[in-house]
């Protein structure tokens, strides 16, 4: 059995929130300050909020859900 914690698009809300993020009208990471400045992952790819993963411990470093973004941030805490 798989163990998966989901969040409501209000405590996704709520968690950028508190790192000065939202979301704009197409549903991208961006700065709460310039809705126009999408945030990006260690790659440079722009994140979906839908596609969010993880923002790593320590730092403003976006995680999306894909498979490669998912290894590397394993490969990254160990």
């Amino acid at each position: 059995m798989k163990d998966i914690i989901t969040f409501s698009k209000d405590t996704k809300d709520f968690i950028l929130s508190a790192f000065g993020k939202t979301t704009d009208g197409e549903g991208y990471v961006v700065e709460a300050n310039n809705i126009k400045q999408r945030v990006t992952t260690s790659r440079g790819e722009v994140v979906r909020v839908d596609e969010l993963a993880a923002i790593k411990k320590g730092s403003l470093i976006f995680v999306k859900s894909d498979l490669p973004s998912l290894i590397e941030l394993t490969d990254d805490l160990k």
